[in-house]
């Protein structure tokens, strides 16, 4: 899912330049993917009783969720370009 969640990030926010509607779409995703972030990061708090996860567990979720996907985006990429150049 990591790297559908960036692919459309990056899509949408191309499309946001030439298509107002895509940034609408853009800062839906983000709001619904924020709220994700912080309510869980809030019930792990809770759960645990130690408040820095409220803060500490969106960061840590975003970070992986990013990289993870960028990375495997950029792995797809670079392979598609290597079997490309091979040809």
């Amino acid at each position: 899912i990591p790297p559908v969640f960036v692919a459309s990030l990056i899509g949408l926010l191309i499309l946001s330049i030439f298509w107002g509607v895509a940034r609408y779409v853009l800062a839906v995703e983000l709001l619904i993917y924020l709220a994700a972030l912080v309510l869980a990061g809030g019930r792990a708090a809770v759960k645990n009783k130690d408040w820095g996860m409220a803060v500490g567990l969106p960061l840590a979720l975003a970070t992986m969720h990013v990289s993870w996907g960028g990375g495997f985006l950029w792995s797809m990429i670079k392979s598609a370009l290597r079997l490309k150049s091979v040809r």
